[in-house]
């Protein structure tokens, strides 16, 4: 029986590139210099979407700032009235 059918779930193991394989595309790669002419995004909107691909949770979601900013705010009230002389 082959892996597949005992365990459809489990792929066969890829086989690694050949020597001469690899060596043309990095050969090519070295020719071509696809790096010098990545730019990144040039809009504002671009730069904006790109400058968040590395969050991958909720925690910076227009909710979530709100909610930091307004525990903020109460954070440095309370602050402000521990600092406060005591009126008697």
């Amino acid at each position: 029986m082959t892996n597949e059918l005992v365990n459809p779930k489990k792929r066969k193991k890829r086989r690694a590139w050949p020597d001469k394989h690899r060596q043309k595309l990095a050969d090519q790669c070295r020719r071509t210099k696809p790096w010098a002419r990545s730019t990144g995004p040039r809009a504002d909107d671009g730069k904006a979407a790109a400058a968040g691909n590395s969050c991958k949770h909720g925690l910076r979601g227009r909710d979530m700032n709100e909610l930091r900013r307004v525990l903020r705010l109460q954070r440095d009230f309370v602050r402000a009235l521990v600092r406060a002389p005591a009126v008697v």
